[in-house]
């Protein structure tokens, strides 16, 4: 969740989907315990002083109207565009690309066990 707050995931999504998550999610712990699966994809930038980057997730949404829950699950996309020398790049380049090359560490340790 912190990933999702300081990028603004959530920003452009109507609040009605994201109510809940942002509702259970009101201390430091919730936050950490909350997981969800992002997928992160750079797109063609504009030009080489912008970056384009792709966000991919699938929520778990309650469409019950109050009583009963009633879950199901909505897929959305979020492109975000920022300066290569931006904050935000700086954010992408060192936490989210690390945890993918670490995943990609950890299944190909998982293969040659295997075999």
């Amino acid at each position: 969740m912190y990933h999702i707050e300081y990028l603004g995931l959530f920003d452009d999504l109507p609040y009605k989907y994201v109510k809940s998550i942002v509702n259970s999610c009101k201390t430091d712990d919730d936050k950490i315990e909350y997981d969800f699966q992002v997928d992160v994809q750079d797109l063609e930038p504009v030009n080489d002083a912008w970056c384009k980057t792709k966000f991919t997730f699938t929520l778990e949404i309650d469409i019950s109207g109050g009583s009963m829950p009633y879950m199901v699950d909505k897929k959305f996309e979020v492109i975000k565009e920022y300066k290569s020398s931006s904050p935000m790049a700086l954010y992408i380049i060192e936490n989210l690309y690390e945890e993918e090359e670490e995943e990609e560490e950890e299944e190909e340790e998982e293969e040659e066990e295997e075999n």
